[in-house]
């Protein structure tokens, strides 16, 4: 297996749309990409790729903070280059590791992540421990659009009643491949944050070990998204069969590393950042090349969620 990360691309154009940006990006990394499988393959070239987006760490983040840094992050302008993926590869992947909400009690604001993450359509998300910041009451009392009707994965988390109903695998077809994604979030992640009383959290190696158990039904392509921090991470991709993806959250750092044949991946915090990886499987198995596409201000917040956290902004402002 091979692994390519590339560092943070820059926006070279000073006025034009997302989908352009990416078609310009694309370009760019293709002459290293193409040097690469040039060097590993064996002549045939690859059949399919599968292309994945993975957002993590989002913590309720609307918008441009206006502090002056760069990228400016905020969940307006990650829906452009979320959408104009999805233009490029129809087929792609959106994925999330958790901390989606803010790490405090904000009904209104956390609610609108919800409808957000429901409006943006998430193919599998990894709750983590600031889903539960506003407790038990929060979920029996969001809107049927919201937590119940959302794609979450999770192998070691239980909970009792309909609050979150929890997949354990979600498992998607492209092409002649399979993905499956899975959910683990550790139980240290929740030294800040008191999970609700009826939720039940099991030893991540525990129910990793149980998952992977010989005879099992294997997929072509493993995808973990793991919610905890990075020397954790460590110790579960060695757990993995190489080849595989290990998604981090939690950390709110930006982190590339490849272990045993495993690539191991955190996007940072408040959407400052869209990762996006696109696997290719060769005859010598997979080759991950990763991105992380920076949401800076030449990015064009989208519209009509611009309005609406405008909208909340201001309705927040007001209840001050």
């Amino acid at each position: 297996m091979q692994t390519v990360c590339l560092p943070p691309i820059a926006l070279k154009a000073t006025a034009c749309s997302c989908s352009k940006y990416l078609r310009n990006a694309g370009r760019a990394f293709s002459v290293f990409i193409i040097a690469v499988l040039l060097h590993v393959s064996t002549g045939r070239l690859p059949a399919q790729r599968l292309h994945l987006a993975y957002t993590a760490n989002l913590n309720g983040t609307l918008t441009d903070c206006q502090c002056g840094e760069e990228p400016a992050g905020g969940i307006d302008r990650l829906t452009t280059l979320i959408d104009s993926l999805r233009q490029v590869y129809p087929e792609l992947l959106l994925l999330d590791g958790g901390d989606l909400l803010r790490s405090y009690a904000l009904p209104t604001l956390n609610r609108y992540m919800l409808h957000w993450a429901a409006r943006m359509g998430y193919d599998a998300m990894n709750p983590g421990d600031q889903e539960f910041v506003e407790g038990l009451a929060f979920l029996r009392s969001t809107p049927q659009v919201g937590l119940k009707t959302l794609p979450w994965v999770s192998l070691n988390l239980s909970m009792t009643g309909q609050e979150l109903p929890l997949a354990p695998v979600r498992t998607f077809a492209r092409g002649r491949f399979l993905v499956r994604v899975i959910g683990l979030t550790d139980p240290s992640a929740f030294s800040f944050i008191q999970p609700p009383q009826p939720l039940r959290i099991f030893p991540v190696e525990q129910a990793l070990q149980a998952d992977l158990k010989p005879g099992g039904k294997r997929a072509e392509l493993l995808v973990v998204l793991f919610h905890g921090d990075w020397a954790r991470a460590r110790g579960l991709a060695s757990l993995l069969p190489p080849g595989s993806l290990l998604l981090v959250s939690h950390n709110q750092r930006q982190q590339v590393m490849q272990v045993g044949g495993r690539i191991l991946l955190e996007p940072g915090p408040d959407a400052q950042y869209l990762a996006h990886i696109e696997a290719t499987f060769h005859q010598k198995g997979w080759q991950f090349t990763c991105r992380l596409i920076p949401v800076n201000r030449r990015v064009t917040p989208d519209s009509v969620i611009s309005h609406q956290v405008t909208t909340l902004l201001n309705d927040l402002k007001r209840r001050q």
